[in-house]
């Protein structure tokens, strides 16, 4: 089952209740799984819960595009009858959409006559700069994703057109975008002139906050990606400012960091991962390395803990190799 959080006084220790079980799901459909319990404070805590799944990279290559725009039920045929069953059964299902979802717009943000739903190798192209069709998020909506960070190496690869389409097509199907933005945005109310996005689900409310560690080098003019590291100042004012919130439940980080293929986080890692925590986040669900890596319970100064997932590896992808084709759902 994914972790579960109880409504509890944000002054007590402990918001994640009744542990957490890892569940490895494998690119094969009939695979076995394992699955590993970690406690935390509060784990016997009485009360409503809700159900929060955690999954990696859905990174769509170009074999994946096509036999999305082929197949009935578009990107839902993708996923296994058990995982659909899985991210569906939770309150509240997350994962990285790496990549824009931009009609008409070819590379740089260059407005193009649009072809449809098909792989275009233009429009709609894999690596090294992805673009989805729009249809493929209304798909997984579907399946039962709520939350989708747009913060990764990829959010730029159709310039700040790519970014500002992605969030209106999330919108419109029902997505809650987290880690993009449209543009630098004018003074507003509190609740949207900061990066977080919140959901709520039988009567909690949880935050969501991504950031990227890089765009692959791609100049990020209009500040529209919330950055791991610039903007390091940013994310532990936006994580002590929701902490403070009373009708807040939990705060959920999700960076986009590490480097591809390595099993082990690096140490700027888990130095963000401590800082983030020491500020009052009470998960931090990390992608990127395409690889699972280790996770853990930090325990902050005042006693309170907080769950660590350094990667949970790829949730779709064309990629071949066995530790690639392996990711975890929270």
């Amino acid at each position: 089952m994914p972790p579960r959080l109880s409504h509890v006084d944000r002054r007590l220790p402990g918001i994640l209740a009744g542990g957490l079980t890892a569940l490895l799901v494998t690119g094969a459909p009939a695979a076995a799984s394992s699955a590993k319990t970690m406690a935390f404070a509060g784990a016997c805590t009485t009360g409503k819960t809700i159900d929060v799944a955690v999954a990696g990279d859905l990174l769509f290559h170009g074999r994946l595009q096509r036999q999305a725009y082929a197949r009935r039920g578009g990107a839902a045929s993708l996923f296994s009858p058990r995982v659909r069953h899985l991210i569906g059964a939770a309150d509240i299902a997350y994962a990285n959409f790496e990549g824009p979802a931009a009609q008409g717009t070819a590379g740089f943000g260059r407005r193009v006559r649009d072809p449809g739903r098909r792989f275009d190798g233009t429009v709609y192209a894999s690596y090294p700069a992805f673009n989805f069709h729009p249809s493929m998020i209304g798909d997984l909506r579907g399946v039962g994703f709520d939350v989708l960070s747009t913060a990764n190496n990829h959010s730029l690869d159709r310039g700040t057109r790519g970014v500002r389409l992605t969030l209106s097509n999330m919108l419109r199907a029902g997505i809650v975008p987290t880690g993009t933005r449209k543009t630098t945005p004018r003074p507003g109310p509190p609740s949207f002139g900061g990066w977080a996005r919140y959901v709520d689900r039988k009567g909690f409310r949880t935050a969501w906050l991504a950031c990227a560690e890089m765009t692959n080098g791609l100049p990020d003019r209009r500040r529209q990606v919330l950055s791991c590291r610039r903007d390091r100042t940013t994310m532990i004012r936006e994580i002590k400012r929701l902490r403070a919130r009373h009708d807040v439940d939990a705060i959920f980080v999700t960076p986009h960091w590490g480097e591809e293929n390595k099993t082990r986080p690096a140490a700027r890692q888990r130095r963000m991962a401590r800082d983030w925590v020491e500020a009052g986040t009470d998960a931090v669900i990390g992608t990127h390395p395409h690889v699972a890596q280790p996770w853990e319970r930090i325990v902050r100064a005042d006693g309170t803990d907080a769950l660590v997932m350094y990667s949970t590896g790829n949730c779709i992808s064309g990629q071949v190799r066995l530790m690639q084709r392996a990711g975890l759902l929270g």
